[in-house]
């Protein structure tokens, strides 16, 4: 049986260090350093590692960046992008993340830079403040894959990796009436462009309906995931 090739994992769990670590130090990056680069290097040569192939197949283009929009880096967010940096790593790309504020303008100039820096695809969380999606809709064009995550929008047909929001909030509300509480405030962002069937709010307006309860508009409270 042919002998399994060594991987950035292996290395790092032979020297105790990250695989980002690793990847870095095989790239040559100022903040690793020098003992830890030889080490790597040394290792690296002692298995006789080679990068994946996605590195290579992507020579001609040369890049081998996925682009990443967030609207925050709040924990939430912090947490997907180590999940995906992780990913990227094994695969042999390379994260270049950058966020949008919950701004449609950032989001549209993060959009262009990335395309400028000649990223291979982009995965983005849509912005509560878009309510245009052209920006995205050229991606298809120019054969640039788009990734849309946590919240849908039904205006663009490519590959969703959705969080079902409205069932959550609906499981939260009924074990609220459950308990016998009946003036419940909802508080969270508009929903703009997000698909209203995996939206926090559908799942609040339907779980009150369901259970015969009118909506009091004096309890509904929009606005954005900003601290203030």
């Amino acid at each position: 049986m042919k002998e399994k090739a060594p991987t950035l994992k292996d290395m790092a769990q032979k020297l105790g260090i990250s695989i980002s670590t690793v990847s870095r130090a095989l790239r040559g990056m100022p903040e690793i350093s020098p003992e830890t680069r030889e080490a790597v290097l040394k290792l690296s040569k002692d298995l006789d590692y080679h990068p994946p192939q996605p590195i290579t197949a992507h020579v001609t283009q040369k890049s081998s960046f996925i682009g990443v929009i967030v609207p925050q880096l709040d924990n939430f967010h912090i947490g997907v992008i180590e999940g995906m940096n992780h990913a990227a790593l094994l695969a042999g790309y390379t994260l270049k993340v950058s966020q949008s504020n919950n701004s449609y303008v950032n989001e549209v100039s993060n959009v262009h830079k990335l395309l400028q820096a000649n990223t291979l695809g982009i995965i983005a969380g849509i912005s509560n403040d878009t309510q245009s999606v052209e920006h995205f809709k050229k991606l298809s064009a120019l054969n640039k894959p788009l990734v849309i995550i946590n919240n849908d929008c039904p205006k663009l047909e490519c590959p969703k990796v959705l969080i079902d929001n409205s069932h959550a909030v609906s499981i939260s509300i009924n074990h609220l009436l459950e308990k016998g509480y009946r003036r419940i405030v909802y508080m969270a962002e508009n929903p703009h462009m997000v698909s209203s069937k995996y939206h926090k709010f559908h799942g609040y307006k339907e779980s009150l309906t369901f259970s015969k309860f009118e909506i009091d508009e004096s309890l509904l409270h929009f606005g954005n995931w900003k601290f203030e």
